[in-house]
């Protein structure tokens, strides 16, 4: 059977049927015109999240030891609960062995009373970090003075001024849980208020461990 032979019965087939091959055509164009405009709101959507996840850091993933709690039966009841057992060295080492893990660094957080100027005991965000942290947590940047170097350093975030009412100077003493550190550096403004980084004061982790 001949291909022109086809294409002429097929021509012939469809003037049969008017209304039939109407409706076949529109529902063709209707299928393909759904389908393009599926994919396209898919792939700005994949865009719009993919940038969301950029902005905050993709490779970067924070651990905090938690506790499960809630009924077997339903996703719905579980509950997180923060743990006050801290991760161990060994702990780290495991990560480390990870496939695809890079770099791994431990943190430890809280609040500590805090006095500078003329102000005492305010409880403020304590972060301790290793020495080479701000080349592994996004949104650190300083934009003034310098990062940790030494022992008794400590760097505020850029709101740590403004929530003490206090003006921060370069070289100035601050008091962290009765533990004296000189101000080395402010970061510059991440407005993340999610991980909050704008309202914390990053000192060494090994003065962090004494504490």
């Amino acid at each position: 059977m001949k291909i022109d032979f086809i294409a002429k019965f097929a021509l012939k087939s469809m003037g049969y049927s008017n209304i039939r091959t109407t409706l076949t055509l529109i529902a063709i164009i209707i299928g393909i015109f759904s389908v393009a405009l599926l994919t396209g709101i898919s792939k700005g959507t994949q865009d719009t999240v993919t940038a969301r996840l950029q902005s905050i850091g993709t490779d970067i993933i924070n651990i905090v030891p938690l506790n499960l709690e809630g009924s077997v039966g339903g996703a719905s009841t579980m509950q997180f609960r923060a743990v006050s057992q801290r991760f161990v060295e060994n702990d780290l080492k495991k990560i480390e062995m990870v496939e695809g893990v890079k770099k791994v660094i431990g943190t430890l957080s809280g609040t500590s009373k805090v006095s500078y100027g003329e102000k005492e005991d305010m409880p403020l965000s304590i972060y301790a970090v290793p020495r080479d942290a701000d080349q592994v947590i996004t949104g650190v940047r300083v934009a003034e003075g310098r990062w940790l170097s030494g022992k008794n350093d400590a760097v505020l975030g850029s709101n740590v001024g403004s929530n003490i009412d206090e003006r921060i100077d370069i070289g100035k003493k601050i008091t962290i849980a009765n533990r004296t550190f000189t101000i080395v550096g402010v970061l510059e403004k991440t407005g993340n208020s999610q991980a909050n980084l704008d309202n914390i004061i990053y000192i060494d982790y090994e003065m962090g461990r004494e504490l």
